[in-house]
């Protein structure tokens, strides 16, 4: 659970991009060990926000409170001096290097000038251990599963004594195991005082993780609530501006002339026997987490990868 020690406020943030304001004086405050689900829709503005703690971009009005201390504007170096560290969707890790390695990425411990292997190790398993993670230190990043990938990027900010971690949108690419697995790390920081933004448009997520929800829209913040007291309605309504009652499907129409055709297809190394039709007038979703093979199989059908058998009809030609 939180406490009262207040990590981080942003005050009367403002940001405009050659005149045009995007942000519109927007305030953010975080805990120690608090989740706040920063929530909106594309464009409302979140990743602005969460851009200027982080040092990346600098606000062209408002204040930045860290630990109790006033800035008007952060760098990246700056930042992460503070303990501020962003965990992106994307993974930023060195596949070909080993677990221990990754963890200590760009910042080895050294002795007499060579890398202090010994140390590197331990302190590599005291990071893992303190996650409750069982990775095994010396296998290679590049051989894990995507949540394990992600647990290490979380573990780097910890050897950087991040106090304050910014996720955006960390579970969209993870199985609903790895969800649970990074709740449960998240459950260990909030306990050793860690506060965090998070990013999502998973808004079942938001119960399970946050203690407060804040959400933007068109650059504003229109609802900032202990997450206990906010229904998804609460949620969506506050994105939208407006009730999603009204909101209905589009009628679907029932086509028949299959335009595109794709039998038993296979390149041989990610893929093999996909079959599907798309007809005329129809949207098919090809639906998989990274790494599923899904960006590959629309890369043969667009003719940019090669494929070892079957077949692909466009009107019936193939």
């Amino acid at each position: 659970m939180s406490n009262s020690t207040e990590l981080i406020r942003l005050e009367g943030i403002k940001k405009s991009y050659n005149g045009v304001e995007v942000l519109h004086g927007v305030d953010l405050s975080v805990n120690a060990g608090e989740v706040v689900a920063l929530l909106g829709e594309n464009g409302a503005g979140k990743s602005t926000l969460v851009k200027i703690l982080a040092g990346d971009i600098s606000p062209t009005q408002g204040t930045i409170k860290i630990n109790g201390t006033e800035y008007s504007g952060l760098d990246v170096y700056g930042a992460r001096d503070l303990g501020i560290r962003m965990i992106f969707q994307e993974l930023n890790d060195a596949p070909s290097m080993s677990v221990a390695e990754n963890i200590f990425l760009g910042q080895w411990p050294t002795t007499g000038g060579k890398v202090a292997w010994k140390e590197l190790k331990a302190k590599a398993q005291d990071v893992l251990d303190r996650l409750e993670v069982n990775i095994p230190l010396d296998a290679e990043a590049g051989s894990l599963r995507v949540g394990e990938r992600q647990l290490l990027e979380i573990a780097r900010a910890l050897i950087q004594n991040a106090k304050i971690l910014v996720l955006d949108e960390p579970s969209a690419a993870l199985s609903n195991v790895e969800v649970e697995r990074l709740f449960s790390v998240m459950e260990q920081l909030k306990a050793q005082g860690v506060g965090m933004v998070y990013i999502t448009h998973r808004l079942d997520e938001v119960s399970r993780v946050a203690d407060r929800v804040q959400v933007l829209r068109d650059g504003n913040s229109v609802l900032s609530k202990d997450a206990k007291d906010v229904s998804r309605q609460d949620m969506v309504t506050a994105m939208l501006g407006h009730e999603a009652s009204g909101n209905t499907r589009p009628v679907v129409s029932k086509p028949n002339k299959v335009v595109l055709e794709i039998n038993n297809l296979s390149d041989g190394h990610v893929f093999r026997d996909i079959t599907l039709n798309v007809k005329e007038g129809e949207v098919v979703t090809l639906f998989g987490k990274i790494g599923s093979g899904t960006s590959e199989i629309l890369e043969s059908i667009f003719g940019l990868r090669d494929i070892a058998s079957g077949e692909i009809k466009i009107s019936g030609q193939i």
